[in-house]
């Protein structure tokens, strides 16, 4: 993988995680104290089998580095499959032992016309699937606000005195017609 790919571990001032965890199906609260906190950041992945199988590996890395919590920034797949199957991210999601943050990426929802399908149709089934409660995904979660009604998925939350934003801010097409021979040049531009 790309360093793109790989968690990026960054330091910041201000929160670290007290003693957490979950307990049967109830998502702990995440506890907070006073002091630097270690986040991860991926994203674009898998886009391949092979980087499928790397993964879970990438899970366990960050679970023992014991980050406090992590974000994938986009992109599940290539864009050049949208079917239910690859929305099934939060089963891996929640394998984080911390919380786990998902904003969406284009490949999820936008670049789905090249293969026929509807976008916003997607970006629809994305809000009713991983966006349906303000929890964040991992066995210890956050609470995230999101910007209801309309955008699930474009959320905040705080650590202690920083304030973190998630933004689903597609690239091209945005509101592309469902058609997969149709000029990127000539297609409709709006929001979601």
């Amino acid at each position: 993988m790309s360093w793109r790919r790989a968690v990026v571990a960054v330091t910041a001032l201000g929160l670290a995680l007290a003693g957490c965890g979950g307990s049967g199906t109830k998502p702990a609260a995440l506890a907070q104290r006073a002091g630097p906190f270690t986040i991860g950041i991926w994203g674009d992945t898998p886009y391949t089998p092979a980087e499928a199988l790397a993964v879970p590996r990438l899970v366990d890395q960050v679970n023992a580095a014991n980050v406090t919590f992590s974000v994938f920034v986009g992109d599940l797949v290539g864009g050049d499959r949208c079917d239910n199957r690859i929305y099934t991210a939060a089963d891996t999601f929640n394998s984080f032992t911390q919380p786990m943050i998902y904003v969406p990426g284009d490949n999820e929802w936008t670049d789905c016309h090249r293969t026929a399908q509807d976008p916003i149709e997607r970006l629809g089934y994305i809000r009713r699937s991983l966006f349906a409660t303000n929890r964040s995904f991992g066995k210890a979660t956050l609470i995230v606000d999101q910007q209801l009604p309309q955008i699930p998925e474009n959320s905040r939350w705080r650590m202690n005195s920083v304030v973190f934003v998630g933004l689903n801010v597609p690239g091209s097409n945005d509101n592309h017609i469902n058609d997969v021979n149709a000029d990127e040049a000539g297609t409709p531009r709006g929001s979601a």
